[in-house]
């Protein structure tokens, strides 16, 4: 295992979080987790455990009913998310008309990334032979890699993924792997995966009903 040397620090912090969708009953009670930042962790539980609805309350998508949550002692809310969190959905939202080098460009003047960087990873990612099509003319797999792409170009301090490894072949998944290591020396990263790439691993630690545990590159030499 390689432990991430991380620059800057921050903390997430989650205390008795009662969560759910307007007019239901909530999804998770009672939630309280810490995770001092930045670097790349894991978020765990059950199905129907309210994984992705901790997600969208980071996002500032859904509020808590009961509650509160903190980034680096800022509290976490509708309008403060638009500054601190990326939240990256399993369902891809890609322009549909546009090219994929035109998806790229738009979210690196939405997110003020160096475009040259961003295409640099696309060929790191072998995505350059697809910039010139659209995404219904794309597979599943690339077209999972360029949504994840247009994301990861957000560098607020905060990043949620939502089962971002589905879809994509063993070499994409540690390609992907090495980015969010890449990325998680500067900012919090969040990852809801139920399987693993055979390039990370991850504490074990209870879930109850929620839990959250540090990731690690696997070293290979």
């Amino acid at each position: 295992m390689s432990e991430l040397k991380t620059e800057l620090q921050s903390e997430l912090v989650i205390s008795d979080l009662t969560a759910g969708y307007r007019g239901f009953k909530p999804v998770f009670e009672n939630v309280s987790l810490r995770v001092k930042g930045p670097g790349l962790f894991r978020l765990t539980g059950v199905n129907g455990a309210g994984k992705s609805t901790l997600f969208e309350v980071l996002s500032g998508y859904i509020e808590p009913k009961i509650g509160t949550v903190t980034f680096s002692g800022k509290a976490l809310d509708k309008q403060s998310a638009l500054q601190i969190s990326t939240f990256i959905r399993h369902d891809e939202s890609l322009v549909p008309y546009m090219a994929v080098s035109d998806n790229l460009a738009l979210f690196s003047k939405r997110f003020g990334a160096d475009i040259d960087k961003v295409f640099a990873l696309a060929k790191r990612w072998k995505l350059d032979e697809h910039l010139d099509k659209i995404s219904s003319e794309l597979s599943v797999g690339t077209l999972r890699k360029v949504w994840i792409l247009c994301c990861l170009q957000s560098n607020r301090p905060l990043l949620c993924l939502d089962e971002p490894f589905n879809g994509l072949d063993d070499d994409s998944a540690g390609i992907l792997s090495e980015i969010l290591a890449e990325k998680a020396r500067n900012q919090t990263v969040l990852v809801i995966s139920h399987i693993l790439p055979p390039s990370l691993e991850s504490e074990k630690i209870e879930a109850n009903p929620l839990g959250i545990g540090k990731m690690y590159l696997i070293d290979n030499a």
